[in-house]
């Protein structure tokens, strides 16, 4: 789950709770007038209709409450896997069997890792960015790349954001890896704060 999903979601769950809150407040408040304000939740009506209900009743309690609980798990479980269940990108594995000169020996392996560092060191020279993260999943030819960026609140966006595609576009150079989504979070500091190496 991408950020931007993650932050949806968890506005979905707030503006449900606060509308809940919000209509039960006004209620207690006298908002609907003062009968309501004083009147049962649950009234000898709902209690009726319940026991009319029989095993019906408890059949629909049971279904709400295990949606309700499957989307918790959900939830939590999207929260708590690593890397939000994306996969890693995999090493290279440049070997004789994907050379076009059958007399090539040897093999080499490039650490996706090492690419990730490279990035990193990459972005990092972008003048007024302090800091950088970055993570790449999926597959070479269908990439993701997560970054996260500490940026000097001072500088200007439109040639970072124009350095940042030079940067992937090295990337792609250099490695074939061609990032098909880029989900950049950047975050700003104050140009003037002390920094420590």
């Amino acid at each position: 789950m991408s950020d931007r999903a993650n932050r949806i979601l968890w506005v979905f769950v707030a503006v449900v709770l606060m509308a809940a809150g919000g209509v039960g407040l006004s209620f207690s408040l006298g908002a609907w007038g003062t009968s309501a304000a004083h009147a049962d939740i649950i009234t000898s009506t709902e209690v009726r209709w319940w026991r009319e209900g029989s095993w019906m009743s408890f059949a629909s309690a049971a279904f709400i409450g295990l949606v309700v609980f499957a989307l918790g798990g959900v939830l939590v479980r999207s929260q708590l896997t690593r890397n939000e269940g994306r996969s890693r990108l995999d090493d290279f594995n440049l070997d004789r069997a994907n050379s076009p000169d059958p007399t090539r020996r040897g093999r080499t392996i490039v650490r996706a890792a090492s690419l990730s560092h490279a990035l990193e060191g990459d972005l990092e020279r972008i003048p007024g960015v302090e800091r950088a993260l970055v993570g790449l999943f999926g597959t070479p030819l269908d990439a993701e790349v997560r970054a996260r960026l500490r940026v000097d609140d001072n500088v200007d966006f439109g040639r970072v954001a124009e350095q940042v595609r030079d940067c992937l576009a090295r990337l792609h150079r250099t490695t074939q890896v061609s990032p098909s989504d880029v989900d950049l979070t950047v975050t700003l500091v104050k140009a003037d704060s002390a920094r420590v190496q």
